[in-house]
C-alpha cells in the first residue's frame, strides 16, 4: 500500500482481486480438473464470495508480509516474488478451498482430488494472482 493511500482503496483492491481472479480460475478448475459438475461448481464459487470477502484482506497482508520478510532475508531478488507468491497462495488458500467444497455437499473423495489439484494450480497460479493483485492495486491507486 502506498504511503497516504486511503485504506479503504487497499481493501477494495485486495477484495476486487480476490473475489474476481478465484471466481475465474477457480470455476475453470474445478470444472476442467477437479471433476465438479457446473452445478457443484455454481455452489462452490457461490460460497466463495463472503470467504473472499472476509479472507482476501488477511490473505494480502500474509502475502505481503511473506514477500517484504524474503526480500529483506536474502540477498538474492531473483525468484523472491515467485516464492513468495506461490508458498502464499499454497498455504493460505488450499485449506479454505476445501472447507468450501466441502459446504457444497461434495462427496469426500473428490473433495480431496479437487483440493489436491487446487494445490497444485496454487503453486501456479500464486504468481499470476500476485502480479494481478499488483495490477488491480496500481489502477484503484492503492498500490506502487
Amino acid at each position: 500500500m502506498l504511503k497516504g493511500t486511503p485504506l479503504w482503496r487497499s481493501y477494495a483492491a485486495d477484495i476486487l482481486a480476490m473475489i474476481s481472479f478465484s471466481t475465474i480460475v477457480g470455476f475453470l478448475i474445478e470444472t476442467t480438473l477437479g471433476g465438479l459438475s457446473i452445478d457443484q461448481s455454481l455452489i462452490s464459487r457461490a460460497g466463495a464470495v463472503p470467504l473472499n470477502l472476509i479472507t482476501s484482506i488477511p490473505y494480502s497482508r500474509f502475502r505481503d508480509f511473506l514477500l517484504n520478510w524474503l526480500r529483506r532475508s536474502s540477498h538474492h531478488a531473483r525468484g523472491l516474488s515467485l516464492a513468495a507468491d506461490s508458498i502464499a497462495f499454497l498455504a493460505f488458500q488450499t485449506p479454505l478451498y476445501l472447507v468450501i467444497v466441502s459446504a457444497a455437499g461434495v462427496q469426500f473423495a473428490t473433495a480431496i482430488r479437487s483440493a489436491s489439484i487446487i494445490a497444485i494450480a496454487a503453486l501456479i497460479s500464486g504468481r499470476p494472482y500476485g502480479i494481478y493483485l499488483e495490477w488491480i492495486r496500481f489502477n484503484l491507486g492503492a498500490g506502487k
